[in-house]
């Protein structure tokens, strides 16, 4: 009896498969052993038949004497009815627990599925009022459903976009950015089901900055945030980065040349901007260094011209071209931030983040008390994510090796050095400011108010984005993207 090569990682519900040679009676079972380094037996799993060749033994009701996360031995024992044991071995049979051959294995929190096709998914958003998360699914153009009101399962797919790669969810509607940036497409529910209300094409566009620049507007597929354009979130918009290609010119920044667009879901908003989509191009303000004023016009290509779809009279130079690779996140009433994706700020001193009010609509302003509470900042260094709470009071932001927490004009209330934290994600749902923070061995709970730490999950490394969310039931759940697929589990109390 052969056991998995290398270190496990095992999760509640997984299932271990152990490889058995030889002659064996019908009523031959095989059992999986977790020990501790002195080899005295912690838990025992349930009895599985063998077949064919194997065992395929379930990881169910794992004691609490097993410490979540810790290094263990797991070793496996083949018995039968007439009382025949015999340990896994990795070269001849063992007669004794103390002769078994064991593995390295850690046990983690939480119950771990499976993606589509075993791929480890790029994307995740939560719906907090209906316990669901959403991927995208690449290979077959559709957005896997993840039911969180539970233990967790994947309960279907829904046919949304060509390649789709980003998602996010809002006020009952989803938008799935698919077509590598060229199009999104809006879901919303009916039902047990879900329907596209809207699909708008993305084309390409020219911007023209007074008569020194002409530059393509060009579909990417970095990022995605949905934000209401009214206080009452009655109209919801799609943020997301353009990548720009200047034809004619020179810009502030060419190694990170963009733009950010906005797509209304409804088609009566959409009518005021003709080609799907209007350039969010903020008016110049002198708190940015360097800056200057532009007019900024924008067309649409058509059959043997052009259409003229936008103009920006003292349109800032700097953000019309410099946001192209940008995380973004976008609240009600109009606001969105905007966050260079590394240690160089947007455009220069105090534009680390940007708040861009009436983002929804094309007189978007900069807000300069930001850039001013920002200028007087040094304890955000290099940014890699951007998430606004619910209540759009609070901004979380993921540095190298801290967590921030700002409020609406970007002034710092704290930070928490995080060593290793790879992703973050607010509480969803609650009115209790909690976020999570997610490392190399599992997820940390904190405080927002406080920061104080009130609970850890050793849920194992993830490998990418993850949401938070309150249930009807009471408690919260953490859904986590690992490779492969999701790690999902309770959060414990209070």
């Amino acid at each position: 009896m052969t056991l998995p090569a290398g270190e496990l990682a095992v999760y509640e519900r997984d299932t271990v498969r152990i490889a058995v040679e030889g002659d064996l009676d019908r009523d031959t079972r095989a059992q999986l052993l977790i020990l501790e380094a002195r080899r005295e037996v912690l838990w025992r799993s349930g009895e599985a038949p063998v077949r064919e060749g194997h065992a395929a033994v379930p990881v169910e009701g794992v004691s609490p004497a097993v410490e979540r996360g810790s290094q263990l031995l797991l070793t496996a024992v083949l018995f039968d009815d007439g009382g025949n044991r015999v340990y896994a071995s990795d070269d001849s049979a063992a007669a004794t627990l103390a002769k078994a051959a064991v593995r390295p294995v850690r046990v983690y929190a939480g119950r771990r599925l499976l993606a589509a096709g075993g791929a480890t998914p790029i994307d995740l958003t939560g719906a907090p009022e209906r316990a669901m998360a959403f991927f995208p699914v690449q290979a077959d153009g559709t957005v896997g459903v993840l039911d969180l009101s539970g233990d967790g399962e994947v309960r279907g797919y829904v046919p949304a976009a060509a390649r789709p790669e980003r998602v996010a969810y809002r006020g009952g509607a989803l938008a799935v950015l698919g077509a590598g940036g060229g199009e999104v497409t809006w879901l919303r529910p009916d039902g047990d089901q879900w329907r596209t209300v809207r699909r708008v094409e993305l084309p390409a566009l020219e911007l023209e900055l007074d008569t020194l620049t002409s530059a393509a507007v060009r579909p990417t597929a970095r990022r995605l945030a949905l934000g209401c354009a009214d206080a009452s979130c009655t109209a919801l918009y799609a943020l997301l980065p353009s990548g720009v290609q200047v034809l004619d010119g020179t810009v502030p920044d060419p190694a990170r040349a963009g733009v950010l667009r906005a797509i209304s879901e409804t088609d009566s908003a959409q009518r005021a901007h003709p080609g799907g989509a209007w350039l969010v191009l903020p008016e110049y303000g002198e708190a940015v260094r360097g800056d200057t004023s532009v007019a900024a016009t924008v067309f649409r290509p058509a059959a043997g011209g052009r259409d003229l779809i936008q103009r920006r009279d003292g349109a800032s130079m700097c953000l019309a071209t410099a946001l192209g690779d940008v995380l973004v996140a976008a609240g009600s009433d109009g606001v969105a931030y905007a966050a260079a994706d590394g240690s160089r700020p947007v455009c220069g001193p105090g534009t680390g983040i940007v708040r861009i009010d009436d983002a929804a609509t094309p007189v978007a302003r900069l807000s300069s008390l930001a850039i001013h509470n920002m200028l007087a900042e040094d304890r955000i260094g290099r940014i890699a994510d951007l998430q606004l709470s619910d209540d759009g009071a609070s901004l979380l932001v993921l540095g190298e090796e801290s967590v921030a927490v700002l409020d609406t004009l970007l002034g710092v209330r704290g930070t928490l050095p995080v060593p290793g934290a790879r992703s973050v994600a607010w509480l969803r749902g609650s009115g209790q400011h909690r976020f999570a923070v997610a490392d190399g061995d599992g997820v940390s709970v904190y405080d927002a108010l406080r920061l104080t730490r009130i609970a850890r999950i050793p849920l194992g490394p993830t490998a990418g984005p993850m949401v938070y969310l309150a249930r009807a039931s009471g408690t919260d759940v953490i859904a986590a993207v690992i490779p492969g697929g999701f790690v999902v589990a309770p959060v414990p109390g209070p």
